[in-house]
């Protein structure tokens, strides 16, 4: 039998897997065909490098077996059409890795019509299978037999190994989530108290995280979902004690195609992972006998060649009678008892977690700052088990509610749990809502409000308002708002209404710091919409984040597409309320939701003088500009980027480079770190950040610029650069990179809008203008400012072509010589973003060393000024 799989992604390298088993112990002619090289897990042929053979393979095959996001109807191979070939008698079916939702969601195609689908199917025996009602199950395994899958010979290295894929909280996705910020924290807090060792493996290849999690002592699964991953039975194959939270439904399965009752999980729940990971720390004879029990079980058991035979027999059952593949009757969900055990308690139970757990995390007002606040920074469903609203507040259909509903939720919840009756409110913009209504009630009351229209606001004061209302604009300087005369102030879709204009948004930021008392605090609620075509939000909002220091946290907002307690303006509730005003459809439109804004009026810098609004406007708008980056490079193949970080004697500030870089997120990063033989630490930091370094060395070399050029050697990443251990990159600068040497192909090297932090990495300068860097600024003597290195990136070949390395004879003014080499190739470009800064701290190289760095500068201009003579004669 010669049957191929298709495969849109690597799956956690299941598909390659089953192929290589299916050759091995079932005897079929078995191929696996990805759409791409994935990198993190093992191929059979690639369709991207290797068409015609796929397009052979898939011609000859007796079975074709499309996984997850993949149909009869899928272009992602084309030429091969798998409608074609199935009418001309192939074998075609599917297999299910993931929940329905989120397989419909990829493909997008709605979720009935994905479970309609009549194409034979089978479905893993995971948590998934009780949400596919008609497909077969067949079960995961792994190949116990193999060296990378046995028992280590030595004692383990390390207490705790825990790998996930995605950084998705607990209770954020029903299935795709191994609660890593939680389980992350949990190891964290064990290691402080009780001295257990982890090892968290993200993003690395299969056969690394293979040999790491051979050398720990235990493994955690999944603690949330109610059943195991491959990772857990890795685990039991190394003999290792595992942890996983296995539902009734998953033990049920789990039992069924065992053959016996037992469990060879450590059956916890996250809730009690804490003390079952201390016991059998504290016991080792008992972990080590727990794990050898569980490989028992898995080699008697759940041996890859006895998990290959419901394979072998699915697709039998496929060629003979395509009918034959279906629901195994043992396991079938038909009549509500059944689907009650399978789905309804499971679902019942989880959400019961779900809710206890988000009470506990969102933590009630009031709040010290703005940073405790973060939970609640933009509007999720689960907010609303939080909220205890007057019957004032309540909206008969929550589906047909405006935005506002959810805003006027969280203001009172806020409020009334953080002031005592009669205490000063401000609401600005409040119109004549039913927040305002409510907030009178309880406290001293006043509305600043213009009563001019804006945003679909009215146009005069309601026949009874609420409170006080002063008829004038936040900006205005009102007369009758004393200052620091409220102990809160607060707005609800008001502020993303002010005009586009920094000398707008400065006085808005004055007038708001004058306003609250000491002690008192800010709420306030924007609407921001996830476009189509890329994020939209008030330049305001940047403009204040900037303004408080926060700015990290306007995170773009393509993360929140795929998260199920995301809560946004729903299509009726838009049809209803917004689509009369914008004219638009709601997809065109866009998902908007709220972003929630709380600080102290401490925490609220008082009016800045002009220059540090300048940096605050221009800090705001890269942040705003660089929302839509994940969305335009999601469509394109990510640039590998090789960055260098030289070192010597900077422990003080190396974590926080470290940091800068590491906190990118970006995933084609090579991340290289040369500690020249510090002393001061310095090498201990490099070596607990080095799982998450491409490579890092500590020693004796030869100087700064020797390290940077070390660390370049034998990359084959198409784009370089360095940062130095006492500065900083922006946020998402290496996204912002790499959109920019995606859009112009033709650029060789690039620098960004010069900045500097201070000694506690706080931004203090951004230039305001944009430079026109040449030779030419230098030749005329103008020595006021030079090209900054920290955000300057090239592209390999530039590097190549230029030497591949820094002169000798220029020991602190290396980086001006190369940049001067760099132009006799290439153009300069100046992009207007934020990508690296200079950090001031008085004892930096360049401070300490200006006579000698001029120096080296003169004689490097120099050394080349006959060449761009020669340029200006012959250009």
């Amino acid at each position: 039998m010669r049957i191929v799989h298709f495969s849109l992604t690597p799956l956690a390298g299941m598909p390659v897997r089953l192929a290589a088993a299916l050759r091995r112990h079932g005897g079929l002619d078995a191929r696996l065909v990805d759409a791409t090289r994935f990198g993190l897990f093992g191929q059979d042929v690639v369709f991207d490098e290797t068409p015609d053979l796929a397009v052979a393979l898939a011609e000859a095959a007796d079975v074709i077996c499309l996984h997850n996001y993949l149909g009869l109807a899928s272009t992602a191979f084309a030429p091969i059409d798998f409608a074609a070939l199935a009418r001309r008698g192939a074998a075609v079916l599917r297999q299910f890795h993931s929940t329905p939702e989120l397989v419909a969601g990829t493909m997008g195609i709605p979720t009935a019509a994905l479970l309609a689908d009549p194409l034979p199917s089978l479905v893993i025996a995971q948590y998934p299978e009780r949400l596919y009602p008609r497909a077969m199950v067949v079960p995961n395994f792994v190949p116990e037999d193999e060296d990378a899958y046995r028992p280590a010979a030595g004692p383990p290295d390390v207490d705790v190994f825990f790998s996930h894929t995605k950084t998705v909280g607990a209770f954020e996705d029903r299935w795709n989530t191994k609660a890593a910020p939680e389980v992350t924290a949990l190891l964290a807090d064990l290691h402080r108290r009780q001295g257990v060792t982890a090892d968290i493996a993200t993003g690395v290849p299969l056969a690394e995280a293979l040999g790491r999690k051979r050398r720990a002592r235990l493994v955690v699964d999944d603690l949330v979902s109610g059943s195991y991953h491959l990772t857990g039975l890795e685990g039991l194959s190394m003999a290792k004690p595992v942890l996983s939270y296995l539902d009734g439904r998953c033990l049920e399965l789990l039992a069924a195609f065992a053959g016996t009752a037992k469990c060879p999980f450590v059956n916890v729940r996250l809730e009690d992972a804490g003390p079952a990971l201390l016991a059998l720390h504290a016991d080792p004879l008992a972990a080590t006998d727990i794990g050898a029990l569980g490989r028992e079980w898995l080699v008697e058991h759940w041996s890859a060649a006895s998990r290959v035979a419901y394979y072998v027999d699915a697709y039998e059952r496929l060629l003979r009678d395509p009918a034959l593949v279906s629901r195994q009757p043992e396991f079938s969900l038909d009549g509500p008892g059944r689907r009650f055990f399978a789905v309804a308690l499971p679902e019942a139970m989880h959400e019961a977690r779900k809710t206890a757990a988000l009470r506990a995390a969102l933590l009630p007002p009031p709040y010290a700052s703005g940073r405790n606040f973060f939970p609640w920074r933009i509007s999720r469903k689960s907010h609303f088990a939080a909220f205890t609203p007057p019957p004032e507040l309540a909206f008969r259909d929550a589906g047909l509610a405006d935005l506002k509903y959810y805003q006027h939720l969280l203001a009172w919840h806020v409020l009334s749990a953080s002031l005592p009756e009669g205490a000063r409110v401000l609401e600005i913009g409040g119109g004549d809502s039913p927040l305002g209504r409510v907030l009178a009630k309880r406290f001293d009351y006043t509305n600043l409000d213009p009563l001019a229209g804006a945003g679909n606001g009215p146009t005069g004061p309601a026949a009874a308002p609420p409170g006080r209302l002063v008829r004038a604009a936040l900006g205005d300087f009102s007369p009758q708002l004393a200052d620091r005369s409220f102990d809160a102030v607060v707005s609800v879709s008001a502020l993303e209404h002010v005009p586009e204009d920094p000398a707008v948004w400065r006085g808005l930021a004055d007038d708001l710091s004058r306003l609250g008392r000491p002690g008192s605090f800010h709420l306030h609620l924007f609407d921001v919409v996830a476009r189509p075509d890329g994020p939209w939000t008030s330049g305001f909002l940047p403009y204040l984040l900037s303004l408080l220091g926060r700015r990290d946290e306007l995170t773009p907002f393509a993360g929140l597409e795929g998260d199920p307690d995301w809560h946004f303006l729903g299509k009726a509730a838009y049809d209803r309320n917004w689509r009369p005003v914008t004219g638009q459809p709601f997809d065109a439109f866009g998902r908007a939701f709220s972003w929630n804004l709380f600080f102290t009026a401490e925490e609220l810098p008082p009016p800045c003088e002009d220059a540090a609004h300048a940096t605050v406007t221009l800090l705001g708008a890269d942040a705003a500009a660089s929302l839509a980056l994940p969305i335009i490079l999601v469509r394109k193949k990510l640039p590998a980027i090789r960055l260098v970080t030289p070192s010597l004697d900077q422990a003080a500030f190396l974590p926080a480079a470290l940091d800068s870089v590491l906190s990118q997120g970006y995933p084609a990063l090579e991340y290289v770190v040369h500690d020249g033989g510090s002393t001061d630490g310095s090498a201990a930091i490099v070596r607990r950040a080095s799982r998450h370094l491409h490579s890092w060395r500590s020693g004796p070399d030869g100087g700064h610029y020797p390290a940077v050029a070390a660390g370049f050697a034998g990359t084959g990443a198409p784009i370089l650069g360095w940062l130095n251990a006492d500065d900083l990159l922006h946020p998402l600068a290496l996204m912002k990179v790499a959109d920019t040497f995606l859009a112009d192909p033709g650029s060789q090297w690039i620098t960004g809008r010069p900045t500097a932090f201070d000694a506690s990495g706080r931004v203090t300068w951004v230039r305001p203008d944009l430079p026109d860097w040449s030779p030419d600024v230098f030749y005329k003597g103008d020595f006021r400012a030079f090209i900054q290195q920290e955000s300057t990136f090239f592209r390999r070949e530039l590097w190549e072509a230029a030497g591949a390395g820094f002169c000798n004879d220029f020991r602190l003014a290396g980086d001006f010589d190369l940049w001067l080499r760099f132009f006799k190739l290439a153009r300069l470009r100046t992009v207007d973003r934020l990508l690296g800064g200079y950090r001031r701290h008085g004892s930096n190289r360049a401070v300490l060393g200006r006579d000698r760095y001029l120096a080296e500068v003169r004689a490097s201009l120099d050394r080349h000024q006959p060449f761009f003579d020669a340029r200006k004669k012959h250009p």
